[in-house]
């Protein structure tokens, strides 16, 4: 029904119209009580005349206006006057948001902060287990002052009510009754499908507005409702890099995670969108983030080096064209202007049939090199080129013959050329780093790179024979010697250290190799690493920044960071190293289980799960990712799935005190409690870590032995002191959570986790520990 202007609701009096849509007309309305201009929201009749459906709507209308938050506009008051049913909210002068994008899409720092108000507004809605299910530029306002507000939780539903029957489909019924246009190209493939929807509906919606503010363009697009719909279902979409020569690669790339037809390998939360979006910004306004355009002065290009074929007549020679891959990528790495995929990554690409462009588009970079290696006795012929992944377009190709004496000479010339065509200028450290072959022997450096890989898996005896092996070929260099004592701190995490006394012989090798090599990262990172075993996270974290200071895209030293500021208390700075290492080694299984871990501390377990699979997927057989899986689903109540997990740790290594803590720990969640004392009554407790120490306190008081578990948790949390997650999201820690002791361990943990971050701003300052 219309209402003319004059026309009286109660305490209400119409103004003027304002606009129609699915979920009824918006007026302006003075509310003559309180003296205010207010939008007035008519329901439509179908709604308003089903007793159940109004009191079912009440109800999620009181949730949203619960919500408070700057960018959704408030709701005032839900209303019946003359048997009109009305919603009454803030009135919002500006324009909608449709009416505000150019046919070029938005200046992209205007993009960008939009893109962070509303990512934030529905984190705010998807916390309180609100799904807006509408989300599009007609629905968002931009005030005259250039804030944004989200309009028209109209269709909102609350997570986990139950639908009547046929109200999962009902906003396909009402876009085929004539509001198609207006809604449908912003449908999740959930929606156009009539399943039922989650928060993840959302952010699907969420990418076809920002893929739409960035191009002008929707990325789902159709003569006629029926191809619009086939689209979204089917349809992969230009990324926004194709089009925009200024769009980051990162915002690219994070649109098309929001785009994923699977909502299982979304990107999962509006937090995680949020995030990256600050990230993203920060990093705009610092100059680093890359671009698809060369860049010029100081601004970071991103490339990544194929595995080289191997093109020589033996097959045997694979270990070569690996090796020279492996070498150039280590070159690369030491120029400071590129962002460098890692090896883990760049090698899960071998035998890939993907083209340039979508190498590009899923790693986020903005260059390609690939090439191949022919081999025959001692002759070496080496082909390479460099490609830009957006138009794909060969930016510099050459060939190389020599023979095997040349093939580091050979390597470095590859090297240099890249630079060169990438317009960098080198610095005289670069020079001077660009020369060094700290291991000469393309063999032991093989050997080294498999140890490395074995040690992520923590395969440790296979590790210990790579490294003896190479040792015997090159020497006793520095980074085979660093290994060697990497190794040995894994023996003290792994649990098969009979004590303690290795971290002794560790670290006064990793202080001889900082005296041999002050310049080279991998002396500050095993510091790190050998401080986080003794429970001493400021210190870890300390060095760790140091060993990053001088190799920002080493892997092992951001998962350790992300590890240690966890383990400190520090979440949000634990995230966003598990951000950082994603983006640089973003195949690397162990890059999936730093995302995963860090939601076990924020209370949302669930959604480390993609993470946490997707890692699995990449390494079936990683022994860390079985037991992260296996104590995810057992946070979130899935013993089940656990048991699987527990079952391949089990097959792995029987006798590793993470395979007993979580098959204890779930025999003493299904009741089991003989069962689960005895798989970790033969363990040394007093010889393993902080981390251990924590987690086997958690089976213990799972098993009913509570005074046991907080004996352990008072020794884990000098080392191990994440305040949030033992108070309010770690159920395993219900049973004692009432007790004094339990709130003594709380209050200690807390205190350690406030003091952290002036600690490591201490140990940093002029005067601090180095």
């Amino acid at each position: 029904m219309a209402l003319g202007p004059g026309t009286r609701l109660g305490h209400y009096e119409i103004l003027a119209t304002l606009g129609a849509g699915g979920m009824g007309e918006v007026y302006r309305a003075a509310d003559t009580t309180l003296g205010r201009h207010v939008a007035l929201k008519v329901l439509p009749a179908a709604l308003a005349s089903d007793p159940e459906r109004i009191d079912r709507f009440r109800r999620e209308a009181r949730a949203v206006a619960a919500l408070n938050h700057p960018h959704i506009v408030t709701i005032h008051s839900v209303e019946q006057a003359d048997g009109v049913q009305f919603l009454t909210m803030e009135l919002v002068e500006g324009q909608s948001l449709d009416r505000c994008v150019p046919s070029s899409g938005m200046p992209m720092e205007r993009l960008l902060e939009i893109a962070q108000s509303l990512s934030d507004a529905l984190d705010a809605a998807h916390d309180k287990g609100i799904v807006h299910r509408d989300l599009k530029p007609a629905n968002v306002m931009l005030t005259s002052d250039g804030r944004v507000k989200i309009l028209d939780f109209g269709l909102a539903k609350i997570s986990g009510s139950t639908p009547s029957p046929g109200e999962e489909l009902e906003t396909m019924a009402r876009t085929s009754a004539g509001v198609m246009l207006g809604t449908m190209p912003y449908m999740s493939p959930e929606q156009v499908e009539g399943r039922p929807v989650d928060h993840r509906s959302d952010l699907f919606s969420l990418g076809i507005v920002l893929h739409e503010l960035a191009t002008g363009t929707r990325p789902f697009q159709g003569a006629s409702p029926a191809t619009v719909l086939s689209a979204i279902l089917r349809d992969t979409p230009a990324s926004i890099c194709d089009t925009r020569q200024d769009a980051p690669q990162p915002l690219g790339r994070l649109i098309a995670r929001c785009l994923e037809k699977d909502r299982e390998r979304r990107i999962q939360t509006a937090r995680d969108v949020k995030n990256e979006l600050d990230a993203l910004k920060r990093g705009l306004t610092s100059g680093s983030s890359a671009r698809r355009t060369p860049a010029t002065g100081a601004e970071r290009r991103s490339i990544v080096v194929l595995p080289f074929a191997n093109l020589s007549p033996d097959a045997e020679n694979e270990y070569f064209s690996d090796g020279l891959t492996e070498e150039i990528i280590a070159d690369l790495s030491k120029v400071r202007a590129l962002s460098v995929i890692s090896r883990t990554s760049a090698m899960q690409l071998k035998g890939a049939k993907k083209d340039v462009r979508t190498i590009g588009r899923e790693l986020g970079v903005q260059y390609v090199l690939n090439g191949s290696v022919r081999k025959a006795g001692t002759s070496l012929r080496i082909t390479a080129q460099l490609v830009d992944a957006a138009s794909d377009a060969q930016l510099w190709s050459e060939k190389y013959s020599g023979t095997i004496d040349d093939v580091f000479d050979l390597q470095e010339r590859v090297s240099r050329e890249i630079v060169k065509a990438l317009d960098i200028t080198l610095s005289s450290d670069e020079q001077r780093r660009l020369a060094e072959r700290p291991i000469a022997d393309v063999r032991a450096f093989e050997l080294f790179l498999q140890a490395r890989q074995e040690l992520r898996r923590y395969a440790i005896d296979r590790a210990l024979a790579n490294i003896r092996a190479a040792l015997r070929i090159e020497g006793e260099t520095a980074p085979l010697l660093a290994l060697l004592t990497w190794a040995k701190v894994w023996q003290v995490r792994v649990g098969i250290s009979p004590d303690r006394t290795p971290l002794d012989e560790a670290e006064q090798e990793a202080r001889a190799l900082l005296a041999r090599a002050p310049d080279a990262p991998f002396g500050y990172s095993l510091l790190g690493h050998i401080e986080y075993e003794r429970g001493r996270q400021p210190e870890a974290v300390h060095y760790l920044r140091l060993a990053l200071e001088r190799e920002p895209n080493d892997s092992d030293t951001i998962l350790m960071m992300c590890i240690g500021q966890i383990a400190g208390g520090q979440n949000a700075e634990g995230q966003e190293a598990a951000r950082r290492m994603v983006a640089c080694d973003p195949l690397s299984p162990v890059s999936w289980m730093a995302m995963g871990i860090p939601t076990w501390f924020i209370g949302r377990p669930d959604e480390g799960i993609p993470h946490l699979e997707k890692g699995l997927e990449l390494d079936p057989q990683n022994f860390i990712l079985h037991w992260c899986l296996g104590y995810t689903y057992a946070l979130v109540g899935r013993l089940g799935e656990a048991s699987q997990h527990a079952r391949a740790l089990h097959a792995m290594g029987p006798d590793l005190p993470y395979t007993r803590q979580l098959l204890s720990l779930i025999d003493g969640l299904e009741g089991r409690r003989d069962a689960a004392l005895e798989r970790i009554a033969s363990l040394n407790l007093a010889a393993l870590d902080a981390h251990h120490q924590f987690h086997l306190a958690e089976s213990f008081i799972a098993a009913g032995e509570h005074e046991r578990g907080l004996d352990l948790l008072e020794l884990a949390v000098q080392g191990f002191y994440p305040y949030p997650f033992m108070a309010e999201y770690c159920r395993f820690l219900n049973p004692v959570r009432g007790t004094v002791r339990f709130a003594g361990i709380l209050a200690t943990a807390k205190a350690l986790a406030d003091a952290f971050p002036e600690k490591v701003r201490n140990l940093s300052s002029p005067g601090g520990t180095r």
